[in-house]
């Protein structure tokens, strides 16, 4: 479904709303990859738009969750780890940390040039 939001405070209602579909689908299925994958994927949805309102301590609490989901569910050189490889290496840099940002975006660089195919 399409939707158009006109404010960062109405995008984030809608991310937080989801976010809470999403863990209630964890809840339910604790050992059930695709439903960590969407927790995931949400909470890196609302990392950017915390980055986007200038609120990285924020971002970075909610990006180190979602890495740490995406790392109980893929082995640590998978592709889709690089998803919130790059979102935390986002925070790091938006926080001045940039050889801690490097450092991520190394190893999502890292994952890629190994996996065949990508």
């Amino acid at each position: 479904a399409y939707m158009e939001l006109k404010t960062f405070s109405e995008a984030e209602t809608h991310c937080l709303n989801a976010i809470q579909l999403a863990e209630m689908a964890v809840r339910q299925n604790p050992h059930h990859p695709p439903a960590i994958e969407m927790l995931s994927m949400t909470l890196g949805t609302r990392c950017l738009l915390l980055l986007h309102t200038d609120r990285f301590d924020t971002a970075e609490e909610v990006a180190k969750q979602s890495y740490t989901l995406a790392e109980s569910i893929y082995h640590k050189t998978d592709p889709r780890m690089c998803k919130s490889l790059k979102i935390n290496a986002l925070v790091l840099e938006k926080q001045g940390k940039l050889s801690e940002a490097e450092r991520s975006l190394f190893r999502c660089y890292t994952i890629l040039c190994v996996t065949p195919g990508v």
